[in-house]
């Protein structure tokens, strides 16, 4: 049966090592992945944003008119989903999500 080293006694005995730190997930160019490699977590940022700024456009227009509603949700929502989301997604809960 072989052990291995804790990375107290592997830093103890080298000086110039650094210990990676486990990440469950990354943010890389915008893009969230987990360890998983799954993109839920990504989409369900991407479209918590994108409710956003579509409850503040609801708040803040005062006019209902559905042109200038429109106008305000391709402008400003739809941007966040179409650049965000720049793949395919696979999961049922996700495309249902988005």
């Amino acid at each position: 049966m072989t052990t291995t080293p804790s990375s107290k006694s592997l830093t103890a005995s080298r000086p110039n090592v650094t210990v990676i730190s486990h990440e469950t997930r990354c943010k890389d160019l915008g893009v969230v992945i987990t360890n998983s490699l799954s993109f839920t977590q990504h989409i369900c940022e991407c479209t918590a944003k994108a409710h956003k700024s579509a409850n503040n456009i609801l708040r803040c227009f005062v006019s209902r008119d559905n042109g200038l509603l429109v106008r305000a949700f391709v402008t400003y929502v739809r941007l966040i989903l179409e650049y965000s989301i720049i793949w395919s997604p696979s999961l049922v809960r996700d495309i249902e999500q988005l």
